[in-house]
């Protein structure tokens, strides 16, 4: 008795415990109740559901490979009357055949290439003229490379045979070295003339798991294609391919093709015939159908919780009395983002005005407030700090290039000179003073892309008197486009590259052209060379310079540098790519947003 007393003034003096006890006798027994029951009836409405969506995807899923069989196997008769055609033609006078071999061959390439067809197989006798092709025609004794022989077809007379084979290796013409997971083949063999031929016809079984039911991420349902062995053919799990179903799984399966769905393993199955070959099937896993269930359920809550709105509103209102400072404090803290300045306004409003008699609630909404203007400010001044370091960090990598770029021009002035061509390295001289004067000119970090043209077409004049004008450019702009903003020195370390790395040497002479153009809300910059190229493993330093935006001062200095300060803020992140081939020439892409002078 003493513990009950203790008990009930305890809940006196426990608000939490008065809102705990009134919620459950008000609102959770009487729910728990009713929604075990509702549980159980939406359980069989969520499976009825499932069922029936599943049966209509498992119905058009049927009727696209159906179609697809019957397809192929049209084909394989436009096939069969090709090689008709071909074995009664008589190979004298060769040049008649050759005409027919050609046409037939013809025939059925397009016929494959137009149906979608992974390839066809055409067996003829070894001393046939061309059995030795090895691509669509090959001979008989062949067949054993695809795991079959012509005996496998004795009794089945002109009508398709369907086989499904794992691991099948093709020609690389064929596969180029990627051999399909598994094919399902339709396979026909035939006599004229007393000449014994076969074809296939392959699709592989990635084309079969296409037409599979694509269920989304969330759905665990696994839909596969089996024979009449068990063997699964094609499957949304790629890792079934190739197996074969439990004896007693199969046995389950062959006796719901009356009923076309069974209950097996915690799964709901529906099966259907496919061309009275396969067998397509749709696992549905129960726990799913369960959690489709517990959606109705709280559905059914939300009606209840609306039924008995006095109840609730009985328990808001006491509530209400002790929690509403704080569910408006939790509010406004839930709507903070610290990577942001933090707007304070819904906190400052939660402020009481000045008063010596504040409660917990009112002290914490002060200490909050105080907190945040102290995060605004420590953020804004983070802020600057970061911008004027990433500033910093831009003028020295465009700094870095104007060494680079000198030393390579005052090489050349050498060269000249040692070559006794003092009016060529006269000239240049005269031209690297034009060029630093109008670089000197344009002391921003960004400039005009008519500036950069400017600077990039006066490098490539003394680049061209250097080396007795081997190489010519072009250069094609967008109306307008010239005005916008680019990074100083973009252009001019690329032709740099074209030019030191591109020519081919023996005067062989090259082309560079430069094209700026809109693209949507970006600015595309393509400079291409007809030049040397690079390797693909050069290509490959290149790319992954580019991809960890990191300076490689011993190598690729020049690209990696570009790329690190179009990446930057300053540019808009922009971005940089690289295509090249060997002895075909090198084009470089450039993405940048489009800016303009404040």
């Amino acid at each position: 008795m003493q513990f009950v007393k203790r008990l009930i003034n305890t809940i006196k003096e426990r608000f939490r415990l008065k809102l705990i006890i009134c919620f459950i006798l008000c609102a959770i027994f009487p729910l728990f109740i009713l929604g075990t029951i509702s549980y159980k009836i939406s359980y069989n409405i969520a499976k009825d559901n499932m069922l029936k969506e599943t049966k209509i995807a498992c119905e058009k899923n049927q009727n696209l490979l159906e179609n697809r069989m019957t397809q192929i196997e049209s084909l394989a008769d436009s096939i069969h009357f090709n090689l008709c055609v071909l074995c009664t033609t008589p190979e004298q006078p060769m040049s008649k055949y050759l005409d027919t071999l050609s046409s037939v061959r013809n025939n059925i390439t397009s016929m494959a290439d137009s149906f979608n067809i992974y390839h066809v197989n055409v067996f003829l006798p070894e001393d046939s003229f061309v059995s030795n092709e090895g691509i669509t025609f090959c001979s008989l004794s062949e067949m054993k490379d695809y795991k079959v022989q012509l005996s496998d077809f004795a009794d089945q007379g002109i009508k398709p045979k369907w086989l499904f084979q794992k691991q099948v290796k093709f020609p690389y013409m064929v596969s180029k070295n990627k051999n399909p997971v598994g094919v399902f083949s339709c396979y026909r063999s035939a006599k004229i003339n007393s000449q014994q031929y076969c074809f296939a016809l392959h699709i592989t079984s990635d084309e079969l798991s296409y037409y599979l039911d694509e269920f989304s991420k969330e759905n665990p349902s696994v839909s596969y294609i089996i024979d009449t062995e068990g063997t699964i053919l094609a499957s949304t799990d790629q890792t079934q391919i190739g197996t074969s179903l439990t004896n007693e799984k199969r046995n389950a399966l062959t006796q719901s093709r009356e009923t076309s769905h069974i209950s097996y393993n915690e799964c709901e199955i529906i099966s259907a015939p496919v061309h009275n070959q396969l067998f397509l099937i749709t696992e549905t896993p129960d726990y799913y159908i369960r959690q489709s269930a517990s959606i109705l359920v709280k559905m059914i809550f939300v009606c209840f919780i609306i039924v008995v709105p006095l109840t609730m509103f009985a328990i808001i209102w006491v509530a209400d009395q002790m929690t509403n400072k704080v569910n408006r404090l939790s509010h406004s803290m839930s709507e903070l983002k610290m990577d942001d300045v933090i707007d304070a306004t819904q906190i400052n409003e939660l402020v009481p005005e000045a008063s010596s008699h504040l409660d917990e609630i009112d002290t914490l909404t002060v200490t909050c407030a105080n907190m945040i203007t102290e995060l605004n400010a420590s953020f804004e001044s983070n802020l600057n700090l970061k911008i004027q370091e990433e500033k910093l960090n831009y003028q020295l990598l465009q700094s870095q290039i104007n060494p680079h770029f000198l030393y390579n021009i005052l090489a050349s002035v050498q060269n000249l000179l040692s070559f006794g061509e003092i009016s060529k390295a006269d000239k240049m001289l005269a031209d690297l003073s034009r060029f630093y004067r109008g670089l000197l000119r344009t002391s921003n970090d960004l400039i005009p892309i008519k500036k950069e043209l400017e600077i990039a077409c006066l490098y490539m004049e003394m680049e061209a008197l250097c080396k007795d004008n081997l190489f010519d450019w072009d250069i094609e702009l967008e109306e307008g486009i010239e005005n916008f903003l680019i990074c100083k020195f973009t252009l001019q370390p690329i032709l740099e590259n074209s030019i030191q790395h591109g020519l081919k040497g023996n005067g062989i002479h090259m082309h560079i052209h430069i094209s700026i153009t809109y693209d949507d809300d970006m600015i595309e910059i393509i400079i291409s060379d007809d030049g040397m190229g690079m390797s693909p493993e050069k290509l490959n330093e290149i790319q992954e310079s580019i991809e960890s935006k990191q300076i490689h001062y011993e190598k690729h200095f020049g690209i990696s540098n570009i790329n690190s300060r179009i990446c930057s803020s300053l540019q808009g992140h922009g971005t940089l790519r690289v295509e090249s081939n060997k002895d075909s020439g090198t084009t470089i892409h450039i993405r940048i947003p489009q800016l303009l002078e404040d």
